[in-house]
């Protein structure tokens, strides 16, 4: 064996990292496309309901209104842990 070879154990695990690496992207990257495509329905179901009336609010007005909903789920998730 050469100095700049690698023992086969450490190729095998190279090789075993690769393909565990290349799975978790995938897996992420299918998880992310679930949650856009999930948001964009919620999006347009409620922009027939609601009507477009964000469109008018300044960027951090959005930003609250994405914090306070974030908070409310919070709350209705630790109330239902607490209930269990």
């Amino acid at each position: 064996m050469g100095r700049d070879a690698l023992p086969c154990n450490v190729l095998s695990e190279n090789l075993r990292f690769s393909r565990l690496k290349a799975s978790i992207v995938n897996n992420t990257t299918e998880q992310f496309d679930t949650v856009i495509k999930t948001c964009k329905s919620l999006f347009i179901k409620k922009t027939i309901d609601y009507g477009t009336a964000w469109r008018i609010l300044r960027p951090e007005s959005i930003t609250d209104q994405i914090f306070i909903k974030a908070q409310r789920i919070r709350t209705l998730e630790e109330k239902k842990n607490i209930e269990s």
